[in-house]
């Protein structure tokens, strides 16, 4: 299927049935549309011929041979709280706490955490090229010839930035996942 025109007369399984047959009827799109409680992506050869699904990051479509045709809506999450429990100072405090944790995984998300060791002799020309937060963190290690330089970084940089920063001569460089990010 390379376009919503080919669901045409297909039988679709749908978390939002609602959603996915005003989306079709926008497309002038006729499908059997049945919901479903459960991901799709495993069904969907059994018992159905697509799937409109939550997704976040595409890997399990990816794992079970899919590709997206179209989105349907994007979403994002959004904390309320009402005006009494808000005057609250215990409560808002905790409320206050979970949106900087919130707000801290959703950051994680934009960046990685590398860890390299770096030749004293080529510090000061990786330095300038090595994104930070606001500072790498540098550690001496017992080799007095080479340190251990921690950063946090977009990952959107490193796929250009660890080839440069091994052709300078730096080793055991480590990317790593965060869970959060708080600023």
């Amino acid at each position: 299927m390379r376009s919503v025109k080919n669901l045409q007369g297909k039988k679709i399984l749908a978390r939002v049935p609602e959603i996915t047959k005003e989306y079709l009827a926008k497309h002038k799109v006729k499908a059997n549309v049945e919901w479903t409680d459960r991901p799709g992506e495993p069904k969907i050869p059994m018992f159905g011929d697509a799937v409109v699904e939550f997704m976040n990051t595409g890997e399990s479509l990816k794992a079970h041979h899919l590709r997206v045709l179209d989105v349907l809506m994007e979403t994002f999450p959004i904390l309320i709280v009402n005006k009494k429990v808000w005057k609250n100072r215990w409560k808002r405090e905790k409320i206050e706490n979970v949106a900087m944790l919130l707000q801290g995984a959703r950051l994680a998300k934009m960046y990685s955490g590398i860890m390299l060791h770096v030749p004293k002799n080529v510090l000061k020309k990786v330095l300038p090229i090595l994104p930070a937060l606001k500072k790498p963190t540098i550690t001496p290690l017992q080799d007095l010839s080479v340190v251990d330089v921690f950063t946090v970084m977009p990952k959107k940089d490193l796929r250009q930035l660890i080839p440069t920063l091994k052709k300078m001569g730096c080793t055991d460089i480590a990317e790593f996942s965060l869970n959060k990010v708080v600023l």
